[in-house]
């Protein structure tokens, strides 16, 4: 504050009043502060006491739901089931939202079911000192087998606490190992559990069993038949290499279906599995990842879900004498689907199909017949394209392909030796770019007729040499392909867009 002295200094009486204003206002403002930290604070409190009582409600509804779900049927042990007194039916318990829990919420509900469960330990089951293992609150998890013997059944209880886990590499490379019978109890079988164990031919599988992880049965070449069945209701995910290089391998089969969410067979899941023949997947598996049955070449047929909509990239290529498989529900085929399945005869694609990748058939010299359902809407919504070399080197004589097919891409009939006619119909819409690549059908040698609709607005080139010189192109007078037909010396015929 100013004094007299300062006054004195050459401060004008203006300036002191002036500060002494600020000064007061300032103190007024530190109490003003000091008000809305206090506010701050409260509010703070009561949050926080909200909070917590919301989740203290919503950890009882969680608990109350998971009742629902397992006291219906669904991953109980037996003894549960006996004291069910309600619901047997095996559905969720009018619970029809669990599709969208998260894995780790669907893997804890399950791990809280075993873990109520009531559970014996067989007379015929290995003796807990065989195992080295970890122990947790509620469960076991079986880190390694150290015994000797050709048939292993894994207790079901060790200290009284349900053995839910076999951890990574727990069996892995056992030379003695011949059959394993897994508890009940198993939910888990982790990283490499039975990798290498060349001896093994049987499992048998526990029916809360949800996850074959990463490498699980790899190289197990004496191993002939998996069997999930039909009590088994959770097996959501074979991963990455679950069963690759089972050279033995005839059958796998998953009889059950799975009550949560999304099922998927992982990449390179069957890759080399030469013997096998029969494979069943669960009703609602909806993708097999990229190579999953790659080099399966003793698979002839095989029966797909209703679910399944995704194959990726060359999950089927190399099934040299595959010859029967319904693709009819299938809307996204990635690139290489089919590759070199030199067996496979006739296919139909979904009005609903979403991709049509790269070479999906490529080389599938047996494949005469293809049909391509038509879905109601112009090129310019479907934006469909059957793309790169998708059908080269097939055994088709004719194809017909929907107005809603906005663009043939490059070479995607190149090289058909037996394809005589293409009709590409007029979706009924003003679309607009529907386009024709280059070299869409060179190497076509006994390619007689082609039908191109008004709407196409483009042609690339074509290897004019490398294509029948009596080929005569039926379109609209005027149209993009009369002009084609035109500039490289070829045969028109006005076509009126309906018959052919």
């Amino acid at each position: 504050m100013y004094n007299d002295r300062e006054i004195s200094k050459g401060v004008s009486p203006e300036r002191v009043e002036e500060f002494k204003k600020k000064t007061a206002n300032s103190k007024n403002g530190f109490n003003f502060k000091a008000i809305i930290w206090a506010v701050y604070l409260v509010t703070a409190v009561f949050l926080l006491i909200t909070g917590a009582i919301f989740m203290a409600l919503n950890g009882m509804m969680d608990k109350n739901f998971a009742s629902g779900c397992f006291g219906s049927g669904i991953f109980s042990s037996d003894d549960d089931k006996d004291n069910q007194g309600g619901n047997q039916n095996g559905n969720n318990g009018g619970n029809d939202d669990v599709s969208a829990m998260s894995d780790d919420e669907i893997e804890n509900m399950v791990k809280e079911s075993v873990i109520k469960g009531k559970w014996t330990v067989s007379d015929t089951a290995a003796p807990a000192s065989d195992f080295s293992y970890e122990e947790s609150d509620n469960y076991i998890t079986i880190t390694k087998y150290n015994g000797t013997a050709e048939v292993v059944e894994i207790p079901a209880l060790i200290n009284g606490k349900p053995v839910i886990d076999i951890y990574n590499d727990a069996f892995a490379n056992n030379v003695y190992l011949k059959e394993v019978v897994m508890p009940d109890t198993v939910v888990y079988i982790r990283w490499y559990v039975f990798a290498g164990c060349e001896k093994l031919e049987k499992v048998t599988c526990s029916k809360n069993l949800i996850l074959i992880a990463r490498g699980a049965f790899e190289g197990c070449k004496s191993l002939k038949t998996f069997e999930c069945g039909s009590e088994n209701t959770g097996l959501r995910n074979v991963e990455w290499y679950a069963f690759k290089n089972c050279t033995s391998l005839e059958s796998f089969v998953m009889n059950g279906k799975c009550n949560f969410g999304e099922v998927g067979i992982g990449k390179e899941a069957f890759a080399e599995c030469g013997k096998l023949t029969n494979v069943k997947l669960a009703e609602n598996v909806t993708y097999l990842e990229e190579f999953a049955f790659v080099r399966c070449e003793g698979l002839t047929g095989i029966d797909l879900p209703k679910s399944l909509v995704t194959i990726k990239y060359e999950a089927f290529s190399y099934c040299k004498n595959l010859k029967n498989i319904d693709i009819s529900n299938v809307t996204t085929f990635e690139n290489g689907a089919f590759l070199n399945c030199e067996s496979l005869e006739e296919i139909t694609i979904s009005p609903d199909v979403i991709t049509l990748g790269r070479n999906v058939f490529k080389d599938c010299t047996s494949l005469e017949k293809i049909t391509l359902s038509e879905k109601k809407l112009g090129a310019e919504e479907n934006g469909l394209a059957i793309q790169r070399y998708c059908f080269e080197n097939t055994a088709i004589t004719e194809i017909i392909i929907p107005g809603n097919y906005c663009s043939l891409e490059e070479g995607a009939f190149y090289n058909c030796p037996n394809l005589e006619k293409i009709v590409w119909l007029n979706s009924g819409k003003n679309t607009k770019n529907q386009y024709m690549d280059n070299k869409v059908f060179s190497e076509s040698k006994k390619l007689k007729d082609i039908y191109l609709p008004l709407t196409l607005e483009s042609m690339g080139w074509m290897e004019m040499d490398k294509i029948n010189e009596n080929l005569v192109i039926h379109t609209v007078e005027g149209s993009t392909g009369w002009k084609f037909a035109e500039e490289n010396s070829l045969k028109t015929e006005i076509w009126d867009e309906k018959t052919y």
